[in-house]
């Protein structure tokens, strides 16, 4: 039920946006997104509900995992600009010690194979 009415209030959420933007509010493509991953939810709900098969819920609910994916584009394209360096360090961090990793799994699968 909580995912249902965390699903509800995002719909509502939207709507509101829309009702209060207006025309203003199709200009951003993010808000295209959002309204069709309302639509998504509003439809995965109708039809886990309606009892439709389990092809078609678990289709919508693909479809909604594929929009809240894309909607993660966004928040990644912020963070980059935002916490770029940041990103880099850890980036340049890990490839230090990848070398230190791959020995790591080596020994432990060694390990694992053996005992």
């Amino acid at each position: 039920w909580g995912a249902v009415l965390t699903g509800i209030g995002f719909v509502i959420q939207e709507a509101f946006q829309g009702v209060r933007l207006k025309a203003a509010y199709w200009a951003d493509s993010w808000n295209v997104i959002d309204m069709s991953s309302s639509l998504a939810i509003t439809a995965f709900i109708a039809v886990h509900f309606l009892g439709y098969s389990a092809e078609a819920e678990v289709s919508s609910g693909i479809v909604i995992a594929l929009l809240f994916a894309l909607r993660l584009l966004q928040v990644v394209s912020i963070t980059f600009s935002v916490a770029g360096p940041l990103i880099l360090a850890v980036v340049k961090m890990l490839s230090d010690i990848r070398n230190f990793l791959l020995l790591y799994i080596y020994i432990l699968l060694v390990f694992a194979v053996v005992f």
